[in-house]
Order: C-alpha cells, then sequence, then structure tokens
C-alpha cells in the first residue's frame, strides 16, 4: 500500500508497478525501455537504466512518485495497447512515457492513452 503523502494522492500500487515490469520482461533484453523515476519522499530522480530484473523494484514502490520510460517499443502498436490496458494513470510524448505512483492533490490523473 502507498504511504499518505501530504498534497499528493496515490494513483498506483504494487501490483500494477509489477504488471508494468512484467510486460517489459515479455520483450527482447533489447527491445525493453530504458527508465527513471523520481522518489517522492526526497525528490530524487535516479539516473536512465534498463535493469528490470532487479533495479526497477529495488526498494519497493511506496514512495515512486513516476517513472519515465524510453525506447523503440514506444513506438509499437501492440505494446502501447498492452502497456495501456494496465489501466496505469500517465501520459504519452513521442518516444516517452510518464507513468504516475502519485499526482498533485487538485490534479487530475488521466489514464495512460496512446491516441
Amino acid at each position: 500500500m502507498a504511504r499518505a503523502y501530504e498534497g499528493f494522492y496515490a494513483v498506483c500500487n504494487h501490483t500494477k508497478w509489477m504488471e508494468l515490469r512484467a510486460l517489459v520482461l515479455s520483450l527482447g533484453a533489447d527491445e525493453r525501455p530504458d527508465f527513471r523515476s523520481r522518489c517522492i519522499a526526497s525528490g530524487n530522480v535516479s539516473g536512465w537504466e534498463r535493469e528490470w530484473f532487479y533495479h526497477f523494484c529495488d526498494g519497493g514502490f511506496a514512495d515512486l512518485e513516476w517513472v519515465e520510460l524510453r525506447g523503440s517499443c514506444l513506438a509499437d502498436a501492440e505494446f502501447q495497447k498492452r502497456l495501456a490496458q494496465i489501466g496505469l494513470a500517465g501520459k504519452a510524448e513521442g518516444n516517452a512515457v510518464r507513468i504516475f505512483g502519485f499526482v498533485t492533490c487538485g490534479e487530475t490523473a488521466e489514464k495512460l492513452s496512446f491516441a
């Protein structure tokens, strides 16, 4: 369960993050997107990396404000469809996607769409 942070509300849970991870791991190693994340507690933004087996879930997801993905797989219609089916809140822009774990109170969290 996500922790409470003043001024934010949770829009993702452990199950959804693990569904994202499983989807990415179903791709070939060369097709997997890079990712980086922001910790809501510290504001720290990680560096870009591609290690989805351990680094993506290292430390859990309770403090994960957002995760950004970049890579050529994001232009693939089948991957877009499968990613959208998870039901994550986020936004797609070009060859990148930001998936939200928390959103500022008063801000609308739209489901990720590639339309």
